[in-house]
This record gives structure tokens, C-alpha cells and sequence, in this order.
């Protein structure tokens, strides 16, 4: 899904909304307040930045969004989930290493140069993992679009993996 408004803040803070089956709890954030969970958080060309310092996640999105080349209807970031058949549930809950693996390769696969997050929800009878994306490549006004072609071999390449 792209996202055409430069709501990081609401994104990030969903990406860390409360987890019932882990017991965390994190609402909206703001400078002044950065909490840690329980749920590991994958940090993708954040450099300086810890997991669980979600405004500094913020700021640098927002810092990496000045690189961008401001277009009428121009994506500023990407939101987009990876999900696993409730069948795997037991496996992946018990070795969440899994999941930061397969958001590992499809970063890797999907935006290699861009700033992103990922960090996996547990609150629906299947697991997935929600990532967000940047726009545009780190301190780069070079966007991070991929053509249909390119997306369905990256979505082939992680089936694979």
C-alpha cells in the first residue's frame, strides 16, 4: 500500500501498537516518550537508531524525506505486510528469529537502498509482518518504486527462500 502523506508518526506507532499475546503496550509516541517492547523490531538502513527508539525512527524517516523530490501525488512511503498461514503459527511464535529472517531477505529483495521497519503482529490468527517502507533511497531523491514485473518476481524469490 502506498502512502501519500508524511504521517510516519502514525505509521510507526501502528507498527508498535499493543500486541495482546505479548502483553505490550504502546500508543501514539512523541519525542518525549520512547518505550521498549517484548516484540523485536527490524531496523533496515537506520543507521544510529535502536529498535526501540521509535521517535529516532520517526526523525529519520522524516530527515530521509527531505532527499525526496516532492511530485503531485508522489508516494512518500510504503506500507506493506508479509503473512503467514495460521498453520505456522505455533512454529513462528515460538522462534520469532523466523520472522525477522524472512523481513531480512524481502528488504533485501524489495528496497535494498531504502529506510525501513518491520515488526511482526500476533493480534490475528495468522502471524504477519508489517514493514514500512521509505519513499525514497537513503539521503537519495531516487525512489523505491518497482514495477508489477519486479514485485511479483521479489514475492517469488521469498516464496523460494
Amino acid at each position: 500500500m502506498s502512502r501519500k502523506d508524511k504521517s510516519f508518526g502514525q505509521l510507526v506507532s501502528y507498527l508498535h501498537k499493543e500486541d495482546p499475546e505479548i502483553g505490550q503496550l504502546v500508543g501514539y509516541i512523541n519525542k518525549d516518550s520512547a518505550r521498549s517492547s517484548h516484540v523485536q523490531t527490524l531496523l533496515y538502513n537506520l543507521p544510529g537508531v535502536a529498535p526501540e527508539d521509535v521517535y529516532g525512527i520517526i526523525q529519520a524517516f522524516e530527515d530521509n524525506d527531505a532527499f525526496r523530490h516532492e511530485r503531485k501525488n508522489g508516494v512518500v512511503q510504503y506500507h506493506e505486510v508479509i503473512s503467514f498461514s495460521p498453520k505456522d503459527r505455533s512454529i513462528l511464535a515460538r522462534d520469532p528469529e523466523i520472522l525477522m529472517d524472512m523481513a531480512r531477505k524481502y528488504l533485501d529483495l524489495r528496497a535494498p537502498h531504502s529506510l525501513a521497519i518491520a515488526r511482526p503482529h500476533f493480534d490475528e490468527e495468522h502471524i504477519h509482518i508489517h514493514l514500512m517502507i521509505s519513499g525514497n533511497h537513503y539521503q537519495s531523491s531516487e525512489t523505491s518504486r518497482v514495477s508489477q514485473k519486479a514485485f511479483e518476481q521479489v514475492k517469488q524469490q521469498l516464496n523460494e527462500y
